[in-house]
């Protein structure tokens, strides 16, 4: 089997694991995918979020700040980022992070939306509103 044949298979299978809620086997595939050889930062955001669903948040920072090494401007990365940062209660963080990933993709509903809780959360409520509207009206578009 060739190293492409090869690779595809070992991405299908951790997606197939990461869809399935199979964080363990997902991510033993996708180190699999890493280590024939991949520059997709994709790769690294879904192994990024299965670690943070095993609260592995040190090893999913890692994996997405591989992902931004490999695309700086990557939305989805900073979004992640965010995420993981809400989850250790480190809110200053979490907001930074997910407002880069606004910056870069202004109509990103999901960022959107962790912001906006981020900010309802720590008393910022005028602006969490502000995004709530904002959100509404997008997802009208």
């Amino acid at each position: 089997m060739n190293q492409a044949e090869l690779l595809r298979q070992y991405r299908t299978a951790a997606n197939h694991f990461l869809r399935k809620k199979e964080y363990l086997s997902s991510i033993s595939n996708y180190k699999e995918v890493i280590k024939i050889g991949t520059k997709d930062p994709k790769v690294y955001i879904n192994m990024g979020v299965a670690m943070k669903c095993l609260k592995q948040y040190k090893e999913a920072l890692d994996a997405f700040s591989v992902a931004l090494s490999l695309k700086p401007n990557f939305a989805a990365a900073y979004n992640n980022m965010g995420n993981v940062y809400t989850e250790l209660g480190e809110f200053s963080n979490a907001i930074k992070y997910y407002r880069k990933a606004i910056e870069l993709r202004p109509e990103y509903i999901d960022a959107l939306r962790n912001l906006g809780s981020v900010l309802f959360f720590t008393g910022k409520t005028e602006e969490a509103i502000e995004l709530h509207v904002r959100v509404e009206k997008l997802l009208k578009k």
